[in-house]
């Protein structure tokens, strides 16, 4: 703890820098062009409450917190409830974003312009990072101006230009919303709000690398207890953030594992290393021994080494290359053998790579012992940010119940940016459309379009509102989303328009009949619903039953009974027509014969029942006949036909069908005639039998008996011996 004398401040900066392992408070002034340090407070946690840089123990922090401001306030009369603040870098995130707008000519370009142009291009890079990360949970917590345009030119100013066109190119950092929530909860808690918030790499960066510098590819590697927190520099400004969770806390628990120490005993031992050529330490044994500083750092070079390989490769990721110098700054920064071991990973010369401290800050004055060291750049640099107005300042307003931190810039805040950083999709703030149906109807695409939705419901202080209306502190708002339009649907018979239609004549009269309609290669009915993508093919024909459903109006009735009848004792029933149908002048049995556009059809009144075997029977093919030769002499083996027999006599195919019918089929031999077939032609010679003698057949050549089958042609010996 260090104090100093002091009376009364007209404008005092009262900034805490909260660190995995210590938390410090500062309280200093501008006087003329220095900031000059009043009074620092500087303890360390009790117990691991927070963890990578993110507060993990809300009530032990702001416990912490609270003493620390009252010891500051105590010891010179004042009073906080403002103070500037920053946050880690885990789970940093960066997105590059370009945003440009028209301006009136002969208008200057003002402060306020420059400011909505900057708040815009956060908000562009912010739904850049939703997009990315899949989610909204999203604080902007800092951001730097790559490049001002002016009518699409690189410039470096642009207050009081006159242009049509303005722009600018921003590099926002981003931050879990949990992050930052964890942050002001604590601050709630010590009866505090926020000044000025912004990133501890870029508090640092301020502290130590000044606008001057940033013409060099520089690095600035924050190395604290939780993370090791990046920034770089190139072309006269800040180009990339990162962060590796890998830092301090690494080389203290790599000591506790080998020398079985307690955490804070760990902690003791780091320190003292830089120091004292010799530490004493007690176990969890309670042995307590001394050892060489220089054994000791020879265990730790191994994970020197591989957290300095996790920050190079995150250095060469994010310059695309190696930087001309690395500053190192942060507590763990001091570890012997750590800027050597990055020099080495990056391929820099080790004269490139070196630690900084508070007094190379030009800026600052009156800095006591106890903010000399590399680890006292960050809260310094959190004060300078405050001063130099370069973090973000929040208004609080509650959108849809829920209370939210807005960025405030200076300008006048709308509802649209509080749906913005409220999470609310701003694709849904105008009306939409609904899902249309893209079709395909005879090669040629059709598109179905959905209904247009309805525009959102607003309300400011109970209010009718829009999207423009501006916003102050503890405003209330209501945002109802657009309802969005209704998805296209439609059925295969919203698509017959007239030009698919047949036109028929039915009994002299014209006729428009819905042709038949396959969708994705399948007959569908009228009624089916459309499918998205699907491919539809409409005809230019349908079938006569279906066309007799659909003019059911038209025709009369030609289904006025049925009969049966029985086939092979399977029973059949066959429908009685009382009409007879003609399309284009020739009896049509209504069946799946096809109507094309422009046939014409009639109906004759139908005396006789209508139906011919050949109209519900398919015979199997007839087989044929075969020649052959039998002892030299030619002769023809006849095939063996089908037979129809319907009501015990044999009729043809032409046979009318009278009512309750019994039909049989009697199948023909279908396979090829064998030898025995022959004996219904020729008989034996009988007393060649009882002679005794042997029977001998042969076909073609070869020894053949009566089973043997017969082809065309074939040469049949049949002889006794």
């Amino acid at each position: 703890t260090n104090s100093m004398n002091s009376t009364n401040f007209p404008n005092p900066i009262f900034a805490l820098d909260i660190g995995t392992r210590t938390v410090v408070g500062i309280l200093g002034e501008m006087r003329d062009e220095y900031f000059h340090i009043i009074d620092v407070e500087w303890q360390e946690h009790s117990g691991r409450a927070m963890l990578d840089g993110q507060i993990h123990d809300i009530e032990q922090v702001a416990k912490l917190i609270i003493e620390i401001k009252h010891k500051l306030e105590e010891r010179n009369n004042i009073k906080f409830k403002e103070v500037a603040v920053a946050v880690a870098g885990r789970a940093l995130k960066t997105a590059l974003a370009k945003y440009e707008q028209s301006f009136l000519m002969g208008e200057e370009i003002t402060v306020d312009d420059v400011l909505r142009l900057e708040l815009n291009a956060i908000q562009e890079a912010l739904l850049k990072i939703r997009h990315n990360e899949n989610t909204r949970d999203f604080h902007c917590v800092g951001y730097s101006v790559v490049n001002y345009y002016l009518d699409d030119s690189p410039i470096g100013n642009l207050i009081g230009q006159e242009a049509t066109k303005i722009g600018i190119e921003v590099l926002a950092t981003f931050l879990p919303r949990v992050v930052v929530d964890s942050m002001f909860s604590t601050l709630r808690r010590c009866d505090m709000i926020v000044s000025n918030l912004t990133l501890e790499p870029i508090a640092a960066l301020e502290a130590i690398i000044p606008p001057t510098m940033r013409k060099l590819n520089l690095v600035l590697v924050d190395v604290g207890a939780g993370t090791s927190d990046i920034a770089i520099t190139k072309n006269g400004t800040i180009t990339a953030y990162g962060m590796v969770p890998l830092a301090g806390d690494e080389i203290t628990e790599k000591l506790c594992d080998t020398y079985l120490l307690d955490f804070p005993i760990g902690e003791r031992v780091k320190k003292e290393l830089q120091t004292h050529s010799e530490v004493e330490m007690e176990n969890v044994l309670g042995i307590v021994a001394k050892y060489d500083s220089r054994e000791i750092l020879e265990v730790l070079n191994n994970e020197i080494l591989n957290i300095t390989k996790e920050i190079g490769k995150e250095i060469l990721k994010l310059n695309d290359g190696i930087p001309q110098a690395i500053l190192c700054v942060g507590g763990a920064s001091q570890m012997e053998y750590f800027h050597i071991a990055l020099a080495e990973t990056i391929g820099l010369s080790e004269k490139n790579v070196g630690v900084r401290l508070p007094s190379a800050i030009k800026m600052v004055e009156n800095v006591p012992d106890i903010l000399s060291g590399p680890d006292a750049i960050t809260p310094i640099g959190i004060a300078l940010s405050a001063i130099k107005k370069k973090g973000l300042h929040f208004i609080n307003v509650i959108v849809n119940q829920e209370k939210i931190q807005l960025v405030n810039l200076g300008e006048e805040l709308k509802v649209m940016h509080t749906a913005l950083f409220a999470g609310i999709d701003t694709d849904k703030l105008s009306p939409k459309m609904g899902i249309s149906l893209t079709i395909e109807i005879n090669g040629q695409l059709k598109i179905i379009s959905g209904t247009l939705g309805e525009p959102p419901k607003i309300m400011l202080n109970s209010a009718k509102a829009s999207l423009n209306t501006i916003i102050r502190e503890d405003d209330i708002i209501e945002i109802k989303e657009t309802i969005k339009g209704k998805d296209a649907k439609s059925i295969i018979l919203d698509l017959l328009t007239e030009e698919y239609l047949l036109n028929l004549t039915i009994d002299n009269k014209p006729f428009l009949a819905k042709p038949a309609i396959f969708m994705n290669g399948k007959r569908v009915s009228h009624r089916r619903s459309v499918l998205d993508r699907a491919k539809i093919e409409i005809t230019n024909w349908i079938e006569l039953d279906s066309l007799l459903l659909e003019a059911i109006g038209e025709l009369a009735k030609p289904i006025a009974s049925e009969m049966q009848i029985t086939i092979d004792g399977k029973t059949k029933m066959l429908s009685q027509v009382s009409y007879n149908i003609l399309v284009n002048g020739k009896v049509i049995i209504p069946n799946k014969t096809k109507v094309y556009d422009g046939d014409e059809i009639k109906q004759v009144p139908a005396k006789n029942m209508q139906y011919h075997l050949k109209d519900v029977i398919k015979l199997p093919q007839n087989t044929t006949d075969t020649n052959i030769t039998v002892n030299g002499t030619s002769l023809l083996l006849k095939g063996k036909n089908t037979k129809i027999i319907m009501n015990g006599k044999e009729v043809d195919m032409e046979a009318m069908i009278p009512p309750n019918a019994i039909i049989k089929i009697i199948e023909g031999n279908k396979s090829m005639p064998i030898v025995s077939d022959i004996f219904n032609y020729m008989k034996l010679d009988q007393e060649q039998l009882k002679t005794g003698k042997s029977l001998k057949i042969t076909v073609d050549g070869e020894d053949g008996g009566f089973v043997t089958p017969l082809n065309q042609g074939a040469k049949v010996e049949i002889y006794f011996e």
